[in-house]
């Protein structure tokens, strides 16, 4: 561990290009709106979950799907031999009536010989306009051999969506729509077997 010059906080050092900084919510409460801030704090202080999302600690739990002990920062991804990048889509930007919209998340993931590595992640709150683009550009950085994947929402609109991505990205990408089927840790669990 360093401390920060400017900001006298503690960070984990993993090369002179990486940088892991921790804080808490607490440090960001003057950038939140009053009533988003009041309705987390309200929600999460003072329990376990609040470490987490308050504090921002990794917290440890016997049966937990995901350990925070497999996962490790590294310089250097190994060479992948396929790369998808998975979508859930929101869209709604952050206002005084919805402080607290739903994300829309992008997470690039590399298939090698050891298991997985998350090449890239991604997670912003943005205006139907804004997202499509942010995809668009995504699509075009992470290149054609990219498979793209959208959580496709049940009926009329979820098709329409999924559609209208291929669409866009006819002919230079293949996009397709998926069904999460189970709670989170039964479709996490198709990925943690293959």
């Amino acid at each position: 561990f360093d401390t920060e010059p400017i900001t006298g906080k503690q960070v984990w050092r993993t090369s002179p290009s990486v940088v892991m900084t921790r804080g808490s919510t607490y440090d960001n409460l003057t950038n939140l709106a009053p009533q988003f801030a009041a309705q987390v704090l309200a929600q999460y202080e003072g329990t376990r979950l609040g470490q987490q999302e308050l504090y921002g600690q990794m917290l440890e739990a016997a049966g937990t799907m995901l350990k925070p002990e497999w996962f490790e920062i590294i310089d250097t991804p190994p060479m992948c031999t396929e790369r998808v990048r998975m979508w859930d889509l929101a869209a709604t930007e952050p206002s005084d009536s919805n402080p607290n919209p739903d994300y829309t998340a992008g997470f690039l993931v590399g298939k090698h010989k050891n298991g997985y590595t998350v090449l890239d992640g991604q997670r912003f709150r943005l205006s139907p306009g804004k997202v499509e683009q942010r995809i668009l550009d995504t699509a075009r950085n992470d290149g054609p051999e990219v498979e793209i994947h959208i959580e496709q929402e049940p009926g009329a609109s979820g098709k329409s969506i999924v559609a209208h991505y291929q669409r866009l990205l006819s002919g230079t990408h293949r996009v397709h729509g998926y069904r999460p089927s189970g709670d989170k840790a039964t479709r996490a669990s198709v990925l943690l077997a293959g």
